[in-house]
């Protein structure tokens, strides 16, 4: 059942939540279930989807100019590669979900600042144009406004 792991509390020293949040209408019971299973001074990462960027990818990635047009005030969109509704959540209302399950957020990252917008896949293959991407990205994931406009964020936090 959501919101109930099969660990005892205080279990892990690290629990990851990558993609899961923006698939589930209720994610509070989880993050709480997430946070119990943390030691007192374990490190919690949540993994969600930006919704600013789902307009930049409809209008820099696919040529949608309405669909971008549309996207910069919805708050869903339907994931690509399974097809389910996808719930968009700003930074504001998951930093409160956060600390409504008991975590205290120490940072958050922006991921594939640039790797989603960019065209040229061909040189993102090629080691250097890797090499140069990566170095990009993780200098743009760290600060804003870069780390806004990324496809996804990684937020950072601990038990409160």
């Amino acid at each position: 059942a959501a919101g109930t792991l099969p660990v005892a509390a205080g279990a892990f020293d690290v629990v990851l939540c990558h993609n899961v949040i923006q698939y589930l209408a209720d994610p509070q019971p989880v993050l709480a279930a997430c946070a119990a299973a943390l030691r007192p001074a374990g490190c919690f990462s949540l993994l969600v989807p930006n919704p600013a960027s789902e307009a930049l990818r409809l209008a820099l990635q696919q040529h949608d100019l309405p669909g971008a047009l549309a996207a910069l005030d919805s708050t869903t969109h339907r994931n690509i590669l399974f097809g389910a509704e996808v719930r968009l959540h700003g930074l504001p209302a998951l930093f409160a979900m956060l600390e409504a399950a008991g975590l205290d957020v120490v940072d958050y990252y922006g991921v594939r600042c640039v790797n989603d917008y960019m065209g040229d896949d061909e040189r993102k293959f090629s080691a250097e144009g890797f090499d140069q991407l990566l170095a990009l990205e993780q200098a743009m994931g760290r600060r804003s406004p870069y780390r806004d406009i990324a496809r996804l964020w990684q937020i950072v936090a601990r038990p409160a």
